[in-house]
């Protein structure tokens, strides 16, 4: 069943990547020579109650920080670092940097290719639990006007563990709906997805239900994201996974 899943995923993203490439007036810029810029970079540093994954596991209940830091490379390239640390212990499971490198083209259909190397507890000290993460993310656009910008997407991310790994790896299919509202200085976001882990970081395969939300005031190139929640359902008996609630506040600035 999961194979057939991941391969049915695999057929309709790569279906939705040749048809927005072929729809593109102009095209993609992706063997441009590469640049960094910190123009048009942001970066979010964000609170949250805890840590909890996007298949439902809890590394820690205690309160954590994270901040995520992404800015443009030439072209349609960007590059993007997330580090989260616990607020109240200095080893702890969700302790862990994300380094990554990403292509993401606005066309008929929206594309977001994204590699990148997550380096877990301890940090900087060995590939024991670390892991390669590749992700292809398709979406489409939808603006509403007053009902707001809604946007349907379809991902898969692929865990390849790092050499001397004590991980398996795995892959998670995922596919939903973001929606975001603007009211002048401030704005709603929202998002609702259904994930399909096929058992990455040895848990059990497992359906889970996801849901995000969270106000935004925004002054000048600042933002102030509060509150925010996020509520992971599981979805399949016997997983293992319970019911988890993270409520977070979090300040963006634009550059």
């Amino acid at each position: 069943m999961k194979t057939r899943l991941l391969i049915a995923a695999s057929v309709i993203l790569s279906a939705l990547l040749a048809q927005s490439i072929a729809a593109t007036s102009t095209s993609p810029t992706l063997l441009n020579p590469l640049t960094v810029s910190l123009a048009e970079s942001k970066i979010e540093t964000t609170f949250l109650t805890g840590s909890v994954d996007t298949d439902g596991f809890v590394y820690t209940s205690r309160p954590v920080a994270q901040t995520e830091f992404t800015f443009p490379i030439t072209g349609d390239y960007y590059g993007y670092v997330r580090h989260v640390g616990s607020l109240s212990m200095k080893t702890n499971p969700a302790n862990e940097v994300f380094i990554s490198i990403g292509w993401a083209h606005e066309g008929a259909i929206d594309i977001d290719l994204n590699f990148g190397y997550n380096d877990f507890v301890t940090l900087f000290k060995g590939p024991a639990e670390d892991v390669w993460i590749a992700t292809a993310r398709v979406s489409k656009t939808y603006d509403l006007a007053f009902l707001g910008v809604w946007k349907p997407f379809a991902e898969v991310t692929n865990y390849k563990a790092a050499p001397k790994s004590s991980f398996t790896g795995g892959m998670r299919a995922q596919a939903g709906i973001e929606g975001k509202f603007d009211r002048g200085e401030h704005s709603v976001e929202y998002s609702c997805s259904f994930l399909r882990d096929d058992g990455t970081y040895d848990n059990k395969p497992l359906w889970l239900m996801n849901h995000t939300a969270s106000i935004l005031w925004k002054q000048g190139k600042s933002t102030i994201r509060f509150p925010g929640v996020s509520l992971y359902v599981p979805l399949t008996p016997h997983s293992g996974k319970k019911v988890s609630v993270v409520w977070s506040a979090g300040f963006i600035y634009d550059f």
